[in-house]
């Protein structure tokens, strides 16, 4: 939500990663609390993390979390890269549901949960109008990846110039 997505990634990736090995080494059994709590959390640091790389791709993240992603949101990041609008159900899916960007009204705490519902709608809003800011960024960058790929003669060619 602060459009830091460089440190979101290298942040979750290292998270991520460890709460892998410790899935693998089985280091999670040990941790007090319901066990599928983690695994819960993981999935949806995951789900955060497809996302931050796919509007970030630049920061390079483990491979094993790489094919991870692939394979648990592959659809949905081909969806948003065809022109459909997948962010949202991975937002909703992975963003903490009690954050609210403004004090509450402490005068008036009768209507709580109505207030945090609001706050919750209002995330989720901001956050995809900075993902649509975010689409014309992405066709710019596969332009960018063209161009910088393409011989400078053939783009010529393809310009008439």
């Amino acid at each position: 939500m602060l459009r830091r997505y460089k440190d979101a990634t290298r942040v979750l990736g290292d998270i991520c990663g460890a709460m892998q090995r410790s899935f693998k080494t089985g280091q999670s059994r040990k941790l007090p609390g319901p066990k599928d709590q983690f695994q819960k959390l993981y999935d949806r640091m995951i789900a955060l993390l497809a996302i931050v790389t796919h509007v970030c791709p630049g920061v390079k993240i483990d491979e094993v979390l790489a094919r991870g992603i692939r394979e648990k949101y592959g659809k949905q990041l081909h969806k948003i890269e065809s022109g459909e609008e997948g962010y949202e159900d991975l937002f909703i899916f992975a963003c903490p549901k009690f954050i609210s960007p403004a004090l509450p009204d402490y005068s008036n705490l009768s209507d709580e949960s109505g207030s945090s519902q609001e706050a919750y709608r209002l995330q989720v809003k901001q956050f995809m109008s900075e993902m649509s800011q975010q689409r014309t960024l992405r066709k710019l960058r596969s332009y960018m990846k063209l161009y910088t790929s393409i011989k400078l003669d053939k783009l010529a060619a393809f310009n008439d110039a």
